[in-house]
């Protein structure tokens, strides 16, 4: 039997992410999640603005695994680049937990903008 923790994945769509950042104080009358098809920017031009974050859902594969582990030799060895001191960074340790961390890495870097006034989450 494993010992590693796991979560039940949270379904990766707008509707779900948008009943969480209800519950979480996020002020939805002015922002919600939506769906982003393409990256270019014909497709960019329908996203409603302004955009304050971007959940990137990719495979998680093999080709992943090597890119991360390169990714991980690399700064073991050179270091990890500078990243902005307000950013807010959280790792992920559990198993299946992504779609979670994605919300919280959402929340804690947009969080100016994203809560309303009678928020109690932060």
């Amino acid at each position: 039997m494993s010992t590693k923790l796991s979560w039940v994945p949270l379904e990766i769509n707008p509707d779900v992410m948008n009943k969480w950042a209800e519950k979480g104080g996020v002020a939805t009358n002015e922002y919600e999640f939506r769906d982003i098809y393409a990256l270019d920017p014909e497709m960019l031009a329908f996203v409603p603005q302004p955009v304050k974050a971007v959940i990137l859902l990719f495979p998680y594969n093999a080709g992943y695994l090597e890119r991360r582990a390169d990714d991980n030799a690399r700064i073991a060895k050179s270091g990890q680049h500078p990243i902005h001191p307000n950013v807010i960074w959280i790792k992920q340790t559990i198993h299946n937990a992504c779609g979670t961390m994605a919300l919280l890495h959402t929340f804690a870097n947009a969080r100016p903008f994203l809560f309303s006034s009678v928020s109690n989450m932060w």
